[in-house]
């Protein structure tokens, strides 16, 4: 064969395997950019779950941190109401004792009612704690008034009135701990 031929049928084949080589690299190089545009899509997706949820987060934190406000305000209603009944003086009607105690136990109920679902963990069980206390205050104020001689009442230096004190307390204090641990926010979420 004559050397024009043989560089004809060189450049051919080389054309062919260049064409080849080519279509090989393309089909690698595309291979590569898809799996590179899976990777980024699945980070963005990943990237939008971890802002919902920290959005979730955030939002319960602050309710639960707000309503851990109430439930510690609402305790020092009771607590208040206590220390005005071991502290008076004053002989105190029966009527309106039990009327004021029934009053806060009915405003605290509600309240645990409508929002113990927002508390976790050491919040939920000072919350239902209280809730528990609250009721006994009130047994034990209605008990004492039904049991006594006449129309007033005196709670000075009463010990189940000081228990019950203490422990509202108790759960007070659980609460604000609960309260300070929520305000960081967690590695993972």
């Amino acid at each position: 064969m004559d050397l024009e031929v043989w560089l004809a049928l060189i450049s051919s084949l080389s054309a062919i395997v260049i064409a080849v080589i080519g279509i090989f690299g393309t089909s690698f190089n595309k291979k590569r950019v898809l799996k590179a545009e899976k990777a980024l899509e699945d980070f963005k997706v990943k990237l939008e779950t971890e802002k919902v949820k920290y959005q979730l987060y955030s939002e319960n934190t602050t309710r639960r941190f707000k309503f851990m406000g109430e439930f510690i305000n609402l305790i020092q209603a009771f607590k208040d109401y206590i220390l005005m009944l071991q502290t008076s003086n004053a002989v105190l009607e029966k009527e309106i004792v039990v009327r004021a105690i029934s009053e806060l136990k009915s405003n605290f109920f509600t309240f645990y009612q409508t929002n113990s679902q927002f508390m976790i963990g050491k919040s939920l069980d000072a919350a239902h704690n209280a809730k528990h206390l609250v009721n006994e205050l009130d047994n034990y104020v209605r008990y004492c008034c039904q049991n006594g001689s006449n129309d007033i009442i005196h709670f000075k230096d009463d010990t189940s009135i000081k228990s019950i004190h203490s422990k509202l307390s108790d759960c007070q204090n659980t609460m604000r701990d609960a309260r300070a641990e929520i305000i960081t926010v967690p590695n993972e979420l």
